[in-house]
């Protein structure tokens, strides 16, 4: 039977461009000072960035945001209106700069049948399974081993919206290494 990878393992490996997309682009993280500190604890250095970096290292960078930016939110409301706003960073990055101007033309079903290849380029090891379950209704299975639901819920909602149909998407099922979303518009 084959396992996960591990959160820090290489196959589990997240793209700076990930990081760039909301630290950099997002929340313009000053890289002296408090939150640029809590970053480095947890692994994540703006004066030294990586090319990747283990998927832990995400998870964990995305809970200081989460703290930062969003005290006042339960951590799942937190992690989604993060997500929702990292799109926009992500599309300033070099990776993301493309995917900006595609989405537009795909509409809502094209985002959703490519969204394993969408995602991977942040997280090449990611699995996405998405299908159609009903009109206008599709289920999303991801599986990570560091998943992020709400995170990801917002960012798949900001990112499908972004071709001109407004989506919603809500968190069906969570674990630690996989979780499933529906989609609807």
């Amino acid at each position: 039977m084959a396992t996960s990878p591990s959160p820090s393992s290489p196959q589990s490996a997240v793209k700076q461009s990930v990081f760039e997309g909301l630290f950099v682009h997002v929340l313009q993280v000053p890289p002296d000072g408090p939150f640029a500190d809590a970053l480095r604890r947890v692994g994540y250095d703006l004066h030294r960035q990586e090319g990747e970096y283990p998927g832990l290292v995400w998870k964990e960078a995305v809970a200081v945001a989460c703290q930062q930016v969003h005290p006042q939110l339960p951590p799942e409301e937190a992690q989604r209106a993060l997500g929702v706003r990292f799109i926009e960073g992500f599309l300033q990055t070099l990776a993301g700069r493309a995917l900006g101007v595609v989405l537009p033309m795909l509409g809502a079903e094209g985002a959703l049948r490519r969204l394993q290849r969408f995602m991977a380029m942040g997280v090449p090891a990611l699995r996405v399974l998405a299908h159609e379950d009903a009109p206008r209704s599709w289920r999303v299975e991801v599986q990570v081993p560091w998943a992020l639901a709400d995170f990801d819920a917002g960012l798949i909602e900001a990112g499908v919206q972004r071709t001109g149909v407004p989506v919603r998407v809500g968190v069906l099922e969570r674990t630690q290494d996989r979780y499933l979303l529906q989609v609807r518009w």
